[in-house]
């Protein structure tokens, strides 16, 4: 697209003619570092640079504070068209329901286990008559996608395939864990997305 005219400079007899062009759609613009910034900050940025805030998930990290940008979807200072969408994960606290907390209903015979390096000190164990279940209702403060993390003690006589149905927004997976290894430490079950002002269980 010609947006300036033509000038003429005469020289020795030549005329040296200038056009002004403008390129035509959208321009290439320098993403910018949002990480570690605050969202709203890091949403003002994006928006500045002619970017277009994507999706945004919620992780826990031991290293960034609750409300800052962990990740961004396209790394600072890499080259993308102004319109582009940029996702981000933010930070948020971990939200621990231990066994006995608010918002658990245990079912069964749940007995004190002598396992070891359990969370908080205890933890459970019930015998496997396959009727008895533990259950944990979270209900999140803000929508996004979280981890679903779950801490057991590891002993020979554990089963090795458990069934825990993880309900999550419009739909629930039921995922099955080995309480014979990975003891002692948080294991993830994978990342789902909750909406807020709703609650969800997790049931083993």
């Amino acid at each position: 697209i010609i947006v300036g005219s033509t000038e003429s400079y005469g020289a020795g007899g030549s005329d040296v003619y200038l056009i002004y062009y403008k390129p035509d759609g959208p321009q290439q613009v320098t993403v910018p570092n949002t990480v570690n910034l605050p969202l709203s900050s890091a949403e003002d940025q994006i928006t500045a640079a002619g970017f277009i805030v994507g999706n945004i998930a919620y992780k826990y990290s031991p290293n960034i504070a609750p409300g800052n940008v962990i990740i961004q979807s396209h790394a600072a200072g890499s080259v993308l068209l102004q319109g582009s969408e940029i996702d981000l994960i933010v930070s948020e606290p971990a939200v621990i329901i231990d066994n006995g907390d608010s918002g658990t209903m245990p079912d069964g015979n749940w007995q004190p286990s002598s396992g070891p390096n359990p969370f908080g000190g205890q933890s459970l164990y019930v015998s496997n008559d396959g009727t008895a279940t533990y259950t944990w209702i979270f209900s999140p403060a803000v929508s996004g996608y979280y981890n679903v993390s779950m801490w057991w003690t590891s002993l020979a006589s554990r089963s090795t395939n458990i069934p825990v149905e993880i309900e999550y927004f419009n739909d629930a997976e039921t995922v099955y864990i080995n309480q014979r290894q990975n003891g002692g430490k948080w294991n993830s079950l994978g990342s789902y997305y909750y909406e807020a002002g709703s609650s969800y269980q997790v049931i083993l």
